[in-house]
């Protein structure tokens, strides 16, 4: 995107140069008219030039723009459910299984009111501890267990995983 800002602006730079050069060719006779046409020339310059510097990327800051995005990284969680749990890919599964398990912790950690940092602790000290304060079996097999939340053809797990992160984070 800088590349092409650049490049525009140094066109930009040399359209400006030769037509402040033409002007002052026609225009050097009568000072009056010449200051007149180089200071409207310089204007619509710079506004060109503004426009150019303020073109931004399109994934980025607008509401349409994330949507879109948001949408892509749904439509991605969803090829990596299929791939993991339809078709037994063990890669996906654990791409799969590393989201929601930050995805968990995240959730667990903003439902007790406590930080991520802080429930890990308290998972790694003692896990047992927290079956009473999270009160969901798969969010705490998510949070205790170190192997794959995956199995091929078995979704069940994950979607009540999913289902209980999403009613904690509304």
């Amino acid at each position: 995107m800088m590349k092409k800002q650049i490049k525009a602006l140094i066109e930009l730079g040399s359209v400006y140069l030769a037509f402040s050069i033409v002007l002052d060719y026609f225009l050097s006779g009568y000072p009056i008219l010449l200051w007149s046409a180089l200071a409207i020339a310089f204007f619509i310059f710079a506004g060109t030039i503004f426009s150019v510097l303020w073109q931004h990327n399109p994934r980025t800051s607008t509401g349409t723009d994330q949507s879109t995005n948001h949408d892509d990284d749904l439509t991605r969680f969803e090829y990596l459910c299929d791939l993991a749990i339809n078709q037994g890919d063990r890669n996906a599964g654990e791409i799969l299984t590393e989201r929601v398990r930050s995805l968990a912790f995240a959730a667990a950690a903003y439902h007790l009111n406590i930080s991520e940092t802080v429930l890990r602790i308290m998972i790694e000290q003692d896990p047992r501890s927290l079956d009473t304060k999270i009160g969901d079996q798969p969010i705490l097999l998510a949070l205790t267990t170190r192997g794959s939340l995956i199995r091929e053809g078995e979704s069940q797990t994950l979607q009540n995983c999913v289902k209980t992160i999403g009613e904690w984070t509304n």
